[in-house]
């Protein structure tokens, strides 16, 4: 079970976790600056969703919802700062959502954003991400990283025009996928060799396996998509080399699956041949 975290005091692992969204964010070119007042955005985002969180989350059922609840906060700020574009926003913003939502979710987004609207409309930074920590002693950290409301304008618009597929890029070889290759790790190669002895380090790391996903702008995004749809990927590695799902790991992480592979993202895939893919 997961208890998240309310308390605002800088605890040493929160720092730590501050330390590691830093150099995460750094690695897409952004400089994060730490917010020192009193008033927190993970604080308040957190204060939208509790009332759809059981007492003890499931991380996964929390990431989801808070997905759901940053996409809420910045829509509610473009309808109050843009009401003549907001419904092509709103659009735009329903579409990065991953997976189509449920009747149940879309009431819950519009329930979010009439209450950011009441409670928090003086806060006008956007959300561009949020990060989720386990302290491994059944509590939760949460930071969230945001933007001004025009740099989150920028983005949309340039995911919009990404969006408009342009014919001669199919031409040249373009195929409208990212691409995920990841690679085993110590861990995961302790894991294989631990009901194959006789693997060689060498034979199981050379392994590396690619994944086509859905074109997106920038590996953000990416990562974004990556935090929710990551044991998809676990499980087939995982069954590549043992069928024993026995013998799986439990209780599997975003964290566990960075530990276990090297990840590298890939934001434009061409195909040099001239003859169909066959899937």
């Amino acid at each position: 079970m997961m208890k998240i975290i309310k308390d605002e005091g800088v605890l040493p692992y929160q720092d730590e976790h501050m330390r590691q969204v830093e150099i995460e964010q750094a690695k897409m070119g952004r400089m994060v600056v730490r917010n020192d007042s009193d008033v927190k955005y993970s604080t308040m985002i957190m204060d939208l969703v509790s009332p759809y969180l059981d007492e003890y989350p499931d991380p996964d059922d929390l990431f989801d919802k808070l997905e759901i609840a940053k996409h809420a906060w910045n829509m509610a700020n473009a309808k109050q700062k843009l009401p003549d574009l907001f419904d092509a926003l709103f659009r735009a913003n329903l579409s990065d959502l991953e997976n189509d939502l449920s009747s149940t979710e879309i009431k819950m987004l519009e329930d979010i954003m009439d209450t950011k609207t009441k409670n928090y409309f003086q806060y006008d930074l956007c959300i561009a991400d949020i990060d989720i920590k386990d302290t491994n002693d059944g509590m939760c950290n949460v930071v969230a990283v945001c933007q001004t409301f025009e740099e989150y304008v920028k983005r949309i618009g340039t995911q919009q025009q990404k969006d408009e597929y342009d014919e001669t890029q199919y031409e040249s070889g373009y195929v409208d996928r990212s691409s995920v290759s990841v690679k085993p790790k110590q861990v995961f190669i302790d894991w294989v060799r631990t009901f194959s002895p006789d693997e060689s380090v060498e034979s199981i790391s050379e392994i590396a396996g690619a994944y086509l996903v859905k074109e997106m702008d920038n590996d953000e995004d990416v990562e974004n998509w990556l935090k929710k749809n990551f044991d998809k990927i676990f499980t087939i590695e995982l069954e590549e080399w043992c069928d024993d799902k026995r013998k799986w790991p439990q209780h599997r992480s975003y964290k566990m699956f960075r530990d276990w592979f090297e990840i590298q993202i890939h934001s434009m895939v061409l195909d040099l041949e001239d003859y169909p893919v066959v899937k």
